[in-house]
Parts: C-alpha cells; structure tokens; sequence
C-alpha cells in the first residue's frame, strides 16, 4: 500500500490587510490528531473537521504571534 502525502495551499487575507500563506500537509487516507505550526500543537477536538481544525489552529496561532511583515507563511503538519 501507498500512502501519498498532500499540500494543500490556502491564502487568507485578513481584515487588517495581512495576508497568510498556508500549506497544510496531510496524508491521503489518514485522519490527523494534531496540527503543527511552528512547532506549537494544535490538537484535534471530537468532531472537527481538518478545515475546522485549520481555521482554529491558525486562529489560536495568531492570538499569540502577531505578524512582522504583511505576508506570513505558515505550514502546518497534519501528517499524525
């Protein structure tokens, strides 16, 4: 069997005029338990979907890091 790995790009432009660049990386088949984004987890809750748990992990992200430049790239690892 052959488990291939997926990067999906998402491009988010924020109200304040930042924008985030976002590659998720999944395997194709596997259901994720965390989220890695910079090194911080982002554990996945009952019933979440992988793009809810995106969405709140990006949102728990930037509620600690606020961004140096306009344009912030972002992966996050959702290979386990």
């Amino acid at each position: 069997m052959v488990i291939e790995t997926r990067i999906d790009r998402i491009e988010r432009r924020r109200a304040n005029g930042e924008i985030d660049l976002v590659y998720v990386i999944t395997r194709e088949g596997y259901s994720p338990r965390l989220a890695w984004i910079n090194g911080e987890e982002f554990p996945r809750q009952d019933g979440e979907t992988i793009h809810d748990l995106t969405d709140r992990a990006l949102q728990q992200y930037r509620v600690r890091y606020q961004a140096k430049d306009n344009v912030s790239v972002l992966i996050m690892d959702c290979r386990r």
